[in-house]
């Protein structure tokens, strides 16, 4: 079963498979957009599982979500979608962000993600975080 978001959302993409990693903002459902497939016109986000994660739910911290990303390969998930990580006073669920530029000291490092998303990338699977604007925290 594939899965994709209705209404539009501003996600960050950690860089596409076959670049080098980079941040770049995208708008996630939009009417027209260059990098589609001409074979199908659809782009990627919808020929693809998106698999929404936690990452303190689902493997404790970054250097657990490298890990699981054989069996995550294994269920045919192409794009990780990671739901907040940044450091925070953690009143809204993580939604509160304190650091944008940082991970919450519990989840890893900054080098334990830039690993994540480097391993994420020569497994072939996306990553995509939320980049939660509206929800700042003053702590």
């Amino acid at each position: 079963m594939k899965y994709c978001l209705k209404k539009p959302r501003v996600m960050v993409m950690c860089s596409d498979i076959s670049n080098p990693p980079k941040i770049a903002l995208i708008p996630f459902v939009i009417n027209k957009i260059d990098n589609m497939n001409p074979e199908d016109n659809k782009p990627w986000w919808l020929k693809t599982i998106i698999y929404e994660v936690y990452v303190d739910k689902f493997a404790k911290d970054f250097k657990g979500m490298t890990g699981k990303l054989p069996y995550l390969k294994n269920l045919g998930v192409g794009c990780i979608w990671l739901l907040p990580h940044y450091p925070s006073p953690m009143i809204d669920g993580g939604y509160d962000v304190s650091d944008y530029m940082n991970v919450r000291p519990e989840l890893g490092t900054l080098d334990d993600f830039r690993e994540f998303v480097q391993k994420a990338h020569e497994s072939g699977i996306r990553v995509i975080i939320d980049l939660v604007l509206n929800h700042v925290s003053i702590e």
